[in-house]
């Protein structure tokens, strides 16, 4: 009997064994597998003359393959290399679209998303929608101002307030659509939204959406220069101008810090400061280092500016990496004094708005070590 006991428990012993080690294999295989097959996709596509194609069809295998966790997973760990952030935030515009396609709800694929690759899968979410109910519109007439209106709802019917903001963006990149790459006539569909805050969201993507196409196959933009960075802002009427300069002029110049602060010193005086904070945005895009983004922001000369690529850096760390993240906390601390309190504020702001909590607000705050500073953080909206 006790032979029979120990032959029993070594049995099972074995077979417990054999099944973790097979299933922590399978899983490990799969991530591989999903890494693998991903990155050589868009390592080839690197090379295809029509891109936007090859990212478009890749799109649709990766879904045909994989989960759109196990695929955002494998963004989130290497959209900062060369590879993947050249494609990044294209990549995931369709995989948005697609996802949306096969779900056939924004809720739920915005309820699948993360912020991977700046927020691409909220983006090609409201674009699949448009696609596929105007996809067949003769003109930007037969397009509801209801639908523009009411499809991202209200920021209080999100959970992740966040996600209102992408939607309302991604609404601009998609009226870029319906408009056939008509800017002038996306923006004019965008002023259809009730406030101007929200107005000059729908108006950034608009404008991003400008520049990805500029080089489209079938409908490149048609207000587009590429020997002419500040092209067509001086054109447009007065409301669309200040975003266009602040934020059109340097989203082809991105990953050039040099460049951007040319350019950002080339507009009006008074989109300047919005300019320099759209810059320190766009050093998050490829840099989650605090101090190399603060030395990409110290190439600026002038302090005011300096000071505005901080808290646009702060703020988008805090909207990429999550409020949970001590890498904000550790990019305010590592600037001199006079920087500190604008970047604690706008790290509170940050949260205050991914959130929409006070307590999570306060929770979040308390890991600043510098504590004379906390005040700054706790009173993001005031003083």
């Amino acid at each position: 009997m006790r032979i029979f006991t120990t032959l029993v428990l070594l049995t099972s012993v074995i077979i417990i064994f054999v099944l973790v080690f097979f299933f922590d294999f399978s899983f490990k295989t799969a991530d591989v597998d999903a890494q693998n097959y991903i990155t050589q996709r868009l390592q080839n596509c690197l090379h295809e003359k029509y891109k936007k194609t090859c990212l478009k069809n890749a799109s649709g295998d990766f879904l045909d393959n994989y989960s759109l966790e196990e695929i955002q997973a494998v963004f989130a760990k290497n959209e900062q290399e060369p590879q993947y952030f050249t494609q990044c935030h294209e990549t995931a515009h369709y995989l948005g679209q697609e996802a949306y396609k096969r779900l056939g709800d924004i809720k739920v694929v915005f309820a699948k998303s993360t912020y991977i690759c700046l927020g691409g899968m909220f983006h090609g979410a409201v674009e699949g929608y448009f696609m596929q109910k105007y996809g067949n519109a003769k003109t930007i007439d037969q397009i509801p101002k209801e639908e523009i209106t009411s499809l991202c709802q209200t920021r209080e019917s999100y959970v992740r307030k966040q996600d209102f903001g992408l939607c309302i963006h991604g609404l601009g990149h998609a009226l870029m659509f319906v408009a056939d790459n008509d800017l002038v006539a996306a923006l004019s569909l965008c002023d259809n939204l009730q406030t101007v805050p929200l107005r000059e969201i729908c108006y950034t993507g608009a404008y991003m959406q400008n520049v990805q196409d500029a080089n489209s196959p079938d409908h490149p933009s048609k207000y587009f220069k590429a020997d002419d960075p500040l092209y067509p802002c001086g054109d447009l009427a007065q409301r669309y101008q200040s975003r266009c300069y602040s934020y059109a002029v340097i989203e082809r110049s991105q990953t050039d810090t040099p460049t951007s602060i040319n350019l950002c010193l080339q507009i009006p005086a008074d989109s300047q400061k919005d300019c320099f904070r759209t810059l320190g945005l766009n050093i998050t895009l490829t840099n989650s280092k605090p101090d190399e983004i603060i030395a990409g922001c110290d190439l600026i000369a002038k302090t005011e500016y300096k000071n505005e690529c901080f808290m646009g850096a702060v703020y988008n760390l805090v909207s990429r990496l999550n409020y949970t993240s001590q890498i904000p906390i550790d990019f305010c601390s590592l600037l001199g004094d006079k920087f500190k309190p604008d970047c604690y504020k706008q790290m509170g702001a940050a949260i205050l708005n991914i959130a929409g909590d006070r307590k999570i607000l306060t929770q979040n705050c308390a890991g600043i070590a510098e504590k004379n500073y906390l005040k700054y953080c706790l009173n993001p909206d005031g003083i």
